[in-house]
Parts: C-alpha cells; structure tokens; sequence
C-alpha cells in the first residue's frame, strides 16, 4: 500500500499520475504515494531566456530576469519596464506598482500568433 504524502515534495521526477478514490496515485522516481491534489511546477518561467539585441547591450540601467527578481524595494520610486504579461511578469508589474515604483507593461500585438 503506498503512503499518504503529508508534506510538498519539489525536484521530484514523476513515473505517472493515475486517479485513484477522489485522489492521485503518484509513481515518483523515489517513492509511490497517494496525494490529494497535485501540482506540475516545470519550472519554464524560471528559465532565462533574453534575446540578444543590440539595444539591450546598449540600456545603461539595470536588467533582470525574472527569475532573479526578489522584491520590488531597490526599484521603489523608479519607472521600471516589465517585458511579457505572463503570470510572471503581471505580479511583478503588481508588486512593483505596490511597492512604490512606476512599473510599465510591454506586451506583444494580439494579432501576432501564439
């Protein structure tokens, strides 16, 4: 019988989710275990990825990737542009904006394809 996950497991690879009684029966690389909800975090978001531009090499200000973003404090009271609406980049926007600073949001065309 597999055991009852009680607790947030990360870096895990998985085998298979099968359904199982209103739950999940989780085939882990080491451990099966039941678990009533599960959440697939791949992680793309934190992967950088900045195209290389020569305008980008030529801002003077500083850049960051939101995968190293921590808080909005060294931006207070500062116009900051947040490229891509994502999940991702609208908290940033949000947290910046509560925290003092101008955030800006830069979005791609809704008539460009996905």
């Amino acid at each position: 019988m597999p055991s009852v996950s009680t607790r947030d497991r990360f870096g895990e690879t998985v085998k298979s989710i099968v359904r199982d009684d209103g739950g999940y029966l989780v085939e882990a690389g080491t451990d099966t275990f039941c678990a009533s909800h599960v959440v697939i975090a791949s992680g793309r978001n934190a992967e950088h990825f900045v195209p290389s531009l020569p305008e980008i090499e030529a801002f003077m200000g500083t850049r960051l990737h939101s995968a190293d973003y921590i808080d909005a404090a060294p931006f207070a009271d500062q116009s900051v542009l947040v490229v891509g609406m994502g999940n991702t980049g609208a908290e940033i926007a949000l947290d910046l904006a509560e925290c003092g600073a101008r955030p800006t949001l830069s979005v791609r065309k809704t008539d460009m394809p996905p």
